[in-house]
């Protein structure tokens, strides 16, 4: 049953972090597009959360999440504009 629940706990941080991650890559996008920069929205979103990180206590969940936030701000600054 401990092996379970450390599967369980892995799935949730995993699933948690990305949710995250997804929703503040989608709100940065929009407030970016807001001010006609949707390109400056995740790499903002992505330092909104490292200085969470740094400012919060050390959690697994806000890990996963700047993790998953680094790659998607770095995949949507090369893509760019082109993908909204």
């Amino acid at each position: 049953m401990g092996l379970f629940a450390i599967f369980l706990a892995t799935m949730a941080r995993i699933t948690g972090g990305l949710l995250v991650a997804a929703s503040c890559t989608w709100l940065g996008r929009r407030g970016g597009a807001m001010i006609d920069h949707p390109q400056w929205g995740a790499p903002a979103a992505l330092a909104l959360l490292l200085a969470l990180a740094l400012l919060l206590p050390r959690s697994e969940l806000l890990r996963m999440a700047v993790f998953f936030e680094a790659i998607a701000a770095g995949t949507l600054w090369i893509v760019g504009p082109e993908r909204q």
